[in-house]
């Protein structure tokens, strides 16, 4: 609030919609992953609608990501008897365990099929 929106007060009644998508952008891979898009309002102490500062939702964005995804597969692993683990294929290379290389490269337009 303020000239230029430099103070910074709490918020109330913030407002985000997920969307499940289950492949890869390309379209070629399985990838089962949600995308959530956060309102740019939220209501001040003083019942005003404001928007968001963008550069703290910006700046939280991996670790908000690292979360739900760590969340996620525990659910899945609580829930089925399934394990998780890391792959060599990248900084976020966290798939399902005990599962060779040849299964997801039959189904993978990426893995050289």
């Amino acid at each position: 609030m303020g000239s230029g929106s430099k103070i910074r007060v709490p918020g109330r009644g913030a407002i985000a919609a997920a969307f499940d998508h289950f492949d890869t952008r390309a379209g070629g891979d399985p990838n089962l992953h949600t995308h959530l898009v956060i309102a740019n309002k939220v209501q001040g102490p003083d019942g005003q609608w404001r928007a968001v500062d963008g550069q703290v939702l910006h700046q939280a964005a991996v670790a908000c990501s690292e979360i739900y995804d760590t969340t996620f597969a525990d659910l899945l692993a609580t829930r089925l008897p399934v394990r998780f683990g890391y792959r060599d294929r990248g900084p976020r290379a966290y798939e399902l365990d005990g599962i060779g290389d040849d299964l997801p490269g039959a189904f993978s337009a990426f893995m050289g099929v």
